[in-house]
């Protein structure tokens, strides 16, 4: 090997191998320490925290630590954690502002789907309106889960998440995840009066879909076999759910009756349950099908569905609404440059930033920054973007970066 180590003949720095020894030995056990920054979706998956850490050949004397998988109740929570004031989609934000009081005012569900390009603020913009949503109504109910791209090749993946996040279970896999699940379904199902062998049947039915997301079981006959079941079990689950939040109100209307409209003063009482499912394009087809036919069956209650999605979402009927997000213009887009670029809005920046920017919320962000940090030299591309941050790191550090790049 010699003093170099060869990756799919690329040359790895011997100072970059020697600074992750390093990391490595000063890590205590699954906390992995890792350089740089990380990205909104690692920051929304697993809490991080910034350490001291001795490092070689270096200026840098910190990192970043993995303490864990956040939990699904701290997903949500991270919704607070926006970048900056919240700027532009006003008509958007109305829009949400307004299925939230039709879900409340007609006790049903309303299902909103956000639509648009990497980097025009979906995300952006759910956080802004669910943050006001609990801000309004503090006894809000809030599930929050993400797709990510391992996602769409993991049977039930989506759901499993989903079942988790809605009985405030940690994100864990393994036999004593799947015991933790069955002990929590078993006291919902007694406490919304399933059958016993009913509730045996669900139980079995959706371990045996953690199961199938883990890869203990992998028989094609048996995926197609269980999903007709799993989307039933899902949907005896959510039932016994609601019927529990329907206990804690007013008297609600039996199914199929008419919906009344509430009244003002019943709504401020209205318990909402708030379902957030970012990146629907990246979810498996089994918890697609499964959520579809679970949300088939409607029962009373005020829930508000919020999707995300890139491009062509799949096929997802019960929409009361489809939100296109595209690039920010005019005053939303100036008001958006001036905020971000802080004491350095000079009239030469903001146009700048406009001129070169394209409307995307997330470039215009990163170029606003840039020229905070560097002045009034402003980067030509995204590119030149990444390539400035990167020109700060140690020369270890860009080979790593240069290698992960290509590695993936």
């Amino acid at each position: 090997m010699g003093s170099e180590m060869c990756i799919r003949d690329r040359v790895v720095d011997p100072d970059a191998m020697s600074e992750a020894r390093s990391l490595a030995k000063q890590a205590q056990v699954d906390r992995p320490l890792f350089a740089g920054g990380a990205g909104r979706f690692s920051s929304s998956l697993f809490s991080l925290r910034e350490v001291a850490v001795k490092r070689e050949r270096t200026r840098r004397s910190s990192a970043l630590e993995v303490v864990g998988r956040r939990n699904y109740d701290e997903h949500g929570a991270a919704l607070a954690e926006r970048r900056g004031r919240f700027v532009g989609r006003q008509r958007e934000l109305a829009a949400l502002a307004a299925a939230e009081q039709l879900a409340l005012a007609e006790r049903r569900r309303v299902m909103i789907l956000v639509r648009g390009g990497s980097g025009v603020g979906k995300s952006r913009l759910c956080a802004e309106s669910v943050a006001q949503i609990v801000a309004r109504s503090p006894r809000t109910e809030l599930v929050v889960i993400t797709a990510g791209p391992a996602t769409r090749m993991t049977p039930f993946g989506l759901l499993v998440d989903f079942l988790q996040a809605a009985l405030h279970l940690p994100p864990e896999r393994g036999r004593s995840a799947r015991e933790k699940l069955s002990s929590k379904l078993t006291k919902v199902l007694r406490r919304g009066a399933v059958d016993r062998d009913v509730a045996k049947a669900v139980i079995g039915d959706l371990d045996r879909a953690m199961e199938l997301r883990e890869g203990v079981r992998v028989g094609a006959p048996e995926l197609t076999d269980l999903r007709d079941r799993i989307a039933a079990g899902l949907t005896v689950v959510r039932n016994s759910l609601l019927a529990a939040r329907r206990r804690q109100l007013p008297e609600m209307p039996v199914l199929g009756a008419p919906v009344a409209q509430a009244a003002p003063e019943e709504i401020e009482d209205e318990l909402l349950s708030v379902v957030l499912i970012e990146n629907l394009h990246h979810a498996d087809k089994p918890s697609l099908d499964a959520l579809r036919f679970s949300l088939a069956h409607v029962e009373p209650g005020s829930e508000l569905f919020l999707l995300t999605t890139q491009g062509q979402a799949p096929p997802w009927p019960f929409l009361d609404e489809v939100l296109e997000l595209g690039d920010l213009m005019g005053a939303e887009l100036r008001a958006l440059v001036v905020d971000r670029l802080g004491e350095a809005a000079s009239p030469l920046n903001v146009a700048a930033v406009i001129g070169r920017g394209g409307g995307t919320p997330l470039f215009v962000e990163e170029l606003a920054s840039a020229v905070r940090e560097a002045g009034d030299e402003l980067p030509a591309s995204a590119r030149d973007v990444i390539a400035a941050r990167v020109d700060r790191l140690s020369p270890a550090a860009k080979t790593a970066v240069r290698l992960g790049s290509v590695l993936g």
